[in-house]
């Protein structure tokens, strides 16, 4: 009689023996493991916060404007004002009720698919303010202080531009800005900001002032002629040339495109990024004895030193004096020249 091949089958279906482990350290004892686990749980939770968060929180957006608490709308209506002036545009500033302003130019107007990301707080400071030139200060927080003081204070801000009307929303979290709607309207020349500011943004001292600091830059803006040169090696320290060449966008600009930005010719294909420090100053000391390269006068260097709008946040640039006294001679044995 054959054997039954069906135990055989049971057999073989059933798992081997499997020792099983638990991740604690045997014998530990109940008690004792939850000491440790009330000891791990007694470390300080940490909280990160990115310098964007304070751009959107009432109380730290001052610092990062650099004016008293009361002064917000007023540097938010200069910061505006002074972008539009700086395109060269004309520029008027109208008040409306519940806190609202408008700011109107005729400049260039800006890409629609841009204003998102220049109308954010988490953008990167990438700009071509970074060059210096008589008319303005130092790059800032400009538009971030903008943006911050709508959404921290729970207000609107609408843009109009080459045909289209964008409602912006601010994401307090993140700071980023996105489109809530997008409309079409007739094209016309310029940009349109309209600015509502929230009920948690702090009252203003006198209301006939908010406006005081943007009219003042509106009203002197109209009197003498624009400066409309390039900027100068003569208005950089051998340290900020260096930083500059570092930071320049896109990174493949050459050496001899970035010397044109600055209104000379220098025969040069390297990357102006790759350049050593020793490198980029050596090349700050041939482009600052160029007689090619564009000296400024007495007024432009002046108002190039102290900035004839500083805006929030900027800092007065820094000044080298190595070599002043050989510049003395030299600017005693040229011929002057007037400011136009």
């Amino acid at each position: 009689m054959l054997d039954d091949p069906k135990p055989a089958a049971i057999e073989q279906a059933e798992p081997p023996d499997r020792t099983v482990t638990s991740g604690r350290r045997p014998g530990t004892p109940a008690a004792e493991r939850k000491r440790q686990q009330r000891a791990r749980d007694q470390g300080a939770l940490l909280f990160e916060r990115g310098d964007l968060q304070l751009f959107l929180d009432v109380s730290t957006l001052p610092q990062k404007a650099g004016c008293q608490p009361s002064n917000l709308r007023a540097i938010v209506l200069r910061e505006l004002v002074d972008n539009a002036l700086d395109a060269g545009a004309n520029v008027s500033l109208s008040a409306y009720p519940d806190d609202t302003w408008i700011i109107t130019d005729d400049g260039p107007g800006l890409d629609p698919e841009d204003v998102p990301r220049l109308f954010a707080v988490n953008r990167s400071l990438l700009s071509s303010k970074r060059k210096r030139l008589p008319l303005r200060g130092m790059l800032g927080n400009g538009l971030r202080v903008v943006v911050g003081a709508v959404a921290a204070s729970g207000g609107s801000i609408v843009v109009e531009t080459r045909g289209h009307h964008l409602s912006l929303a601010i994401d307090d979290a993140t700071g980023t800005t996105s489109v809530l709607y997008d409309s079409p309207i007739p094209e016309a020349a310029g940009l349109r900001v309209y600015i509502r500011f929230g009920l948690l943004l702090p009252p203003a001292d006198e209301d006939d002032e908010t406006a005081a600091l943007a009219m003042e830059a509106i009203r002197l803006a109209r009197h003498g002629t624009a400066y409309r040169g390039p900027s100068s090696p003569w208005w950089y320290s051998p340290r900020d040339f260096h930083m500059l060449m570092a930071q320049v966008s896109p990174a493949s600009t050459t050496v001899a495109r970035f010397c044109r930005e600055l209104g000379f010719d220098l025969d040069d294909d390297r990357i102006a990024r790759e350049l050593s420090r020793e490198m980029a100053r050596s090349r700050s000391r041939l482009n600052s004895s160029d007689r090619s390269a564009r000296r400024p006068c007495r007024a432009a260097a002046t108002l190039a030193r102290s900035g004839s709008r500083p805006s929030a946040g900027r800092k007065s640039p820094t000044w080298s004096r190595r070599g002043s006294r050989a510049r003395r001679r030299r600017s005693a044995a040229a011929p002057r020249r007037r400011c136009a």
